[in-house]
């Protein structure tokens, strides 16, 4: 299916198409904003839906009093959160696998 929609793209447009989709859309109208904040947006959400199951193990190794706590449960996902930063922005193609790395 994507390479179908793929190849009548490139039939539709040719050359002259950007990497990223959200780059060949016209500026001008709203609908195109709307598309590249919903492209923004969305990796987003789905990252605090990734870290949640994370975050839940971590308390399950808590005390049975502090599983409970709303202020305990904030720490250890701001925590995670920080530790996640720390770690994209130190080690570079952390993502990637080793054998699909290619700087330039």
């Amino acid at each position: 299916m994507y390479t179908a929609v793929g190849v009548y793209g490139y039939l539709m447009f040719g050359d002259s198409v950007k990497s990223q989709f959200t780059l060949n859309m016209p500026s001008h109208y709203v609908s195109s904003k709307v598309a590249a904040w919903t492209v923004v947006v969305a990796p987003i959400t789905k990252f605090a839906l990734t870290l949640t199951p994370i975050a839940y193990g971590i308390e399950e190794l808590l005390p049975p009093a502090q599983q409970n706590s709303y202020a305990v449960s904030m720490m250890i996902r701001t925590a995670l959160m920080i530790l996640i930063l720390l770690v994209a922005l130190t080690i570079p193609y952390f993502g990637k696998h080793p054998y699909s790395i290619h700087p330039n």
